[in-house]
């Protein structure tokens, strides 16, 4: 292909262009999503959390209203206890009721015992649900914080596509204003083996990245400075220089 030295320099800049365009969409995915993603998943093993936490205070505030009701049950079973014992006379029914008034009173140690111990379980499963929402609400900020770093690394990233994708067409443009056969030369190969053009480095071509034989290097540098030698190996157009 017949080519001026500085057109084969605008071949060259659209090949790289049309690389950087490939590259860009193939971004690994931006450290700012990755970031935005944790604090996502942080937010919903907090609301788990919360979750099962919330069920356990509920069943603990069940088990202390049956624990007030027995212990209601056990000081009126204390009462008629003492009260039978200010009335009763035989031996043996007031022997009965002593012995009902000392387990009852026994029963009722334990079960104040276990209500004062479920009691400070509430209390402090409530003080974990005040951490909880401090750190829901500092959780929110992080993520919203975040989210503004993402969607302003999206914005750049998409900015520079935005600028890659002018370059490219105005370097088209400039090739079909002054030399449309070297384009379509150069999207013919683009279209077989995706990559139009390429530099020449040493004794090796940048497309295929092979080395080339010394055959073939020998006759890349013997071609006229005004014409494109192509790559024996993938028929790229190679640019010298």
């Amino acid at each position: 292909m017949k080519l001026a030295p500085d057109h084969q320099r605008l071949l060259l800049e659209l090949a790289d262009t049309d690389a950087a365009l490939v590259a860009d969409r193939a971004e690994p995915i931006l450290d700012e999503q990755k970031e935005l993603d944790a604090l996502i998943a942080e937010r919903a093993k907090l609301r788990d959390g919360a979750a099962v936490s919330k069920m356990g205070v509920e069943d603990l505030r069940r088990d202390l209203v049956r624990l007030d009701n027995d212990l209601a049950k056990l000081e009126r079973r204390q009462k008629a206890d003492l009260d039978g014992l200010g009335a009763a006379t035989d031996r043996e029914d007031r022997r009965d009721l002593e012995h009902d008034l000392a387990s009852t009173r026994r029963r009722i140690r334990e079960v104040t015992g276990e209500r004062e111990s479920m009691r400070r379980r509430i209390e402090a499963t409530d003080l974990n649900h005040d951490t909880d929402g401090a750190l829901f609400d500092e959780i929110e900020e992080r993520i919203a914080a975040a989210t503004r770093a993402r969607d302003a690394a999206l914005h750049g990233r998409e900015s520079v596509y935005t600028d890659l994708r002018t370059k490219r067409e105005d370097l088209r443009r400039q090739l079909a204003e002054t030399v449309p056969g070297a384009l379509d030369a150069y999207d013919e190969q683009h279209g077989s083996f995706g990559v139009g053009a390429a530099r020449f480095k040493g004794n090796s071509c940048t497309a295929c990245y092979l080395v080339l034989p010394a055959a073939g290097i020998s006759g890349i540098r013997s071609t006229p400075e005004d014409r494109v030698p192509r790559c024996p190996e993938c028929g790229t157009w190679l640019i010298r220089g």
